[in-house]
C-alpha cells in the first residue's frame, strides 16, 4: 500500500490555489469535478480550513490549475521564510523602539540609518561616500519593503497579516521612507 504524504496547509497555499482558480475563472465546482473530490471539500481547501492536503490531491490542483507543483510548494516555503525573517527584524525593531523611546518604527529605522552612517564617519569617510552608502542603504531597505508589498498579491496578504496582527501600517512607514528619501535628494540638489 502506497505511502500517503500530507502537505501543510496554510494561508499562503490556499490563496495561491484561489488566485489560480480565480485566474482561470473556474469556478470551485468545476475544479473539485476536475480532481474528483467534492466542492464543500475543495472549498475548504480554498478557505484554509483543514490542517493539510494530501500529496496527490494538491498535484492534481497544480495539474488542473497549470501551475507547477514544485514552485507552489516551494514558493509557501519561501514565503514562509520571509515571513519569518521579517516577524524577526520587526521584533528587534519593536524592541529596539521601546527601549529608545522611538514612537514609530519609521523613527527607529531612520535611527538605525544615522547611528551606521555616524559609525562609519569616525573612519574619516568622505561625505560624498557616506551619502552614497545612506542611499544605499535607504534603497535596500525600500528594495526589501517592495519585494514584500509589490511583486505578487500574496505578499500583499502577509503584509495584512502583519498590520493585524502587530498593528503596524505598511502604508505609513512606505510613505515615510519615501519622504526621507525624497528630503535626502532635495538636499543633494541644493
Amino acid at each position: 500500500m502506497a505511502n500517503k504524504s500530507n502537505i501543510e496547509l496554510d494561508n499562503v497555499l490556499a490563496s495561491s490555489l484561489k488566485y489560480a482558480r480565480t485566474r482561470k475563472q473556474y469556478s470551485q465546482d468545476e475544479i473539485a469535478k476536475r480532481v474528483g473530490i467534492s466542492r464543500p471539500k475543495y472549498q475548504r481547501i480554498e478557505s484554509c480550513m483543514m490542517n493539510s492536503v494530501d500529496d496527490d490531491l494538491l498535484r492534481k490542483l497544480a495539474d488542473v490549475l497549470e501551475i507547477d507543483y514544485t514552485s507552489l510548494v516551494n514558493d509557501r516555503m519561501m514565503y514562509k521564510t520571509t515571513f519569518n525573517i521579517t516577524k524577526e527584524m520587526r521584533l528587534d525593531l519593536l524592541h529596539l523602539k521601546d527601549s529608545k523611546g522611538f514612537n514609530t518604527i519609521s523613527e527607529t529605522i531612520q535611527y538605525c540609518i544615522e547611528y551606521t552612517l555616524n559609525e562609519n564617519s569616525k573612519s574619516n569617510v568622505s561625505i560624498e561616500i557616506m551619502n552614497d552608502v545612506r542611499e544605499a542603504i535607504l534603497n535596500t531597505y525600500i528594495q526589501e519593503l517592495e519585494k514584500l508589498h509589490h511583486s505578487h498579491e500574496i505578499d500583499a496578504l502577509i503584509l495584512k497579516y502583519l498590520d493585524d496582527k502587530y498593528g503596524t501600517n505598511s502604508n505609513e512607514l512606505r510613505t515615510d521612507i519615501e519622504h526621507y528619501l525624497t528630503s535626502i535628494k532635495h538636499s543633494n540638489k541644493y
